[in-house]
């Protein structure tokens, strides 16, 4: 709420939308599932670097016949041997020019 306040303040015009949370401070689910879901070595390695820019992420999530509704993805990864094989499709792919 102090956020929101501070940039209603300032006058934002048509450039943001103060009941979006996303746009108000930076969305980064990635850290949030590496802390929940990582190993302690995932932790300790990614999570500062992701803090602090020097490492860079792709987000997958929308789906053609799903949107944004995690609940029903089909995209399916299978470990086969050492490595992880991603199968489905996604629509918008957050990061991806950079990671």
């Amino acid at each position: 709420a102090i956020i929101r306040e501070h940039l209603a303040a300032k006058g934002l015009g048509l450039f943001n939308d103060l009941q979006n949370e996303a746009s108000v401070v930076g969305n980064f689910p990635f850290i949030r599932m590496v802390e929940e879901h990582g190993n302690d070595r995932q932790r300790s390695e990614y999570i500062p670097k992701l803090a602090d820019g020097s490492m860079a992420y792709a987000f997958g999530l929308t789906e053609p016949s799903h949107g944004s509704d995690a609940t029903w993805m089909t995209t399916v990864a299978t470990l086969e041997g050492d490595f992880w094989v991603i199968n489905g499709m996604k629509t918008w792919n957050t990061g991806v020019d950079h990671a």
